[in-house]
């Protein structure tokens, strides 16, 4: 399951395969473009500007480039996530 959040002006996306989370930066690796929560379609996530892809649940890159999204180390504590950036 993914999820996009805002956090301190950051955007964020989540990936969440059973206990299982992966926390990426919404920018494109690219040219930093900031991906919008609308660009996600099943799991596939496209930079509006370039039209890059990438898989969500791994963060590869399967269209137009070859880098993948910058994932964020991260924890659960007190039921709540925190990201390292």
């Amino acid at each position: 399951e993914a999820a996009y959040f805002e956090v301190d002006g950051r955007h964020l996306f989540t990936w969440r395969d059973g206990d299982e989370i992966t926390v990426y930066d919404s920018r494109c690796p690219h040219q930093v473009t900031d991906i919008p929560h609308l660009s996600l379609e099943g799991t596939t996530l496209t930079c509006p500007k370039h039209q890059w892809a990438f898989d969500i649940e791994s963060g590869a890159c399967i269209a137009k480039g070859k880098r993948p999204l910058r994932h964020f180390e991260h924890k659960i504590a007190d039921g709540r996530l925190l990201a390292y950036w």
